[in-house]
């Protein structure tokens, strides 16, 4: 559901920006078992600490983030990841936002990560897949909608 989300918001803005070579717009994404599902560890960890809960990344962590290539690349980043240390059967989604900039000799490092949201959502494995689409749904209209904002703000 992120992916396409994400998919669909990359379409929109694509057109709304359409002429304005400076901006591009893709989406990305890996899965617990790939060989980037590692990617992001700082971005989740710091988006943890910032809602008061552990991330655990080892036990399982796929991600989808929504890049704009404008000179700042602001992404939004959706991680999948377990809360706490050990696995009880919930999982936790939250959602970043971040920047990627040229440093002075070349290389490019992250900014600027914050939380998109209040509260990271969980997914409990004893409640409906329905119920947990439709809150879905609204955390993650939430999410995209701040992180546009933010990255609109740091565009201009």
């Amino acid at each position: 559901m992120a992916h396409q989300r994400l998919s669909s918001v990359r379409k929109l803005l694509e057109r709304a920006v359409h002429g304005h070579d400076e901006f591009r717009f893709y989406v990305d994404h890996d899965d617990d078992q790939g060989s980037r599902s590692h990617y992001f560890k700082r971005q989740i960890v710091s988006t943890a600490k910032e809602l008061d809960y552990y991330a655990n990344t080892q036990r399982y962590n796929s991600w989808v983030r929504l890049v704009a290539t404008d000179g700042s690349d602001g992404q939004i980043l959706i991680a999948f990841h377990v809360i706490g240390h050990e696995f009880q059967g919930v999982l936790a989604c939250s959602g970043t936002w971040f920047g990627r900039v040229q440093t002075d000799d070349g290389s490019r490092e992250t900014q600027g990560e914050t939380a998109l949201s209040e509260e990271v959502f969980q997914i409990n494995y004893k409640e409906n897949a329905s119920d947990i689409e439709q809150r879905f749904k609204q955390w993650l209209e939430g999410v995209i909608e701040r992180g546009l904002a933010l990255w609109q703000s740091t565009a201009l």
